[in-house]
């Protein structure tokens, strides 16, 4: 699987617990890596989005969501995996929630996905 990192120059801090956005980041990289089979592909991206805003990419050549499974995703419980507990994307968004951004996902079969995050930025880290 190759992983490319892509970021602009000049993108502020954003505010937030530092462990708790770490355990979003690997769980949607894990979930990106399980998601691809063999020579996939898996792009990390962040940019400053608003002023205000840091948006932050991860998009994978994976198996990809049915718009029915993209609607449940980010319920506690639901799972489209044989091992999964659905607890993962749940609280994700909990996580993000609590840092005042946001979650979203844009997918199709066979094709991939792309999860987008917005979090609020520090504006005395420029």
């Amino acid at each position: 699987i190759q992983l490319s990192v892509y970021t602009k120059r000049k993108i502020p801090f954003i505010y937030g617990d530092e462990e708790k956005l770490k355990q979003v980041l690997i769980n949607l990289i894990k979930n990106a890596l399980e998601a691809c089979n063999p020579g996939g592909k898996i792009i990390l991206s962040a940019r400053l989005h608003k002023p205000n805003q840091v948006q932050i990419r991860i998009q994978d050549t994976g198996i990809g969501f049915t718009e029915s499974q993209q609607a449940e995703l980010f319920r506690l419980f639901y799972t489209t995996k044989e091992e999964g507990t659905g607890i993962g994307l749940a609280i994700v968004k909990q996580i993000l929630s609590a840092h005042g951004g946001t979650i979203h996902v844009k997918s199709r079969p066979q094709k991939g996905s792309t999860f987008i995050l917005h979090l609020p930025v520090n504006h005395n880290t420029y």
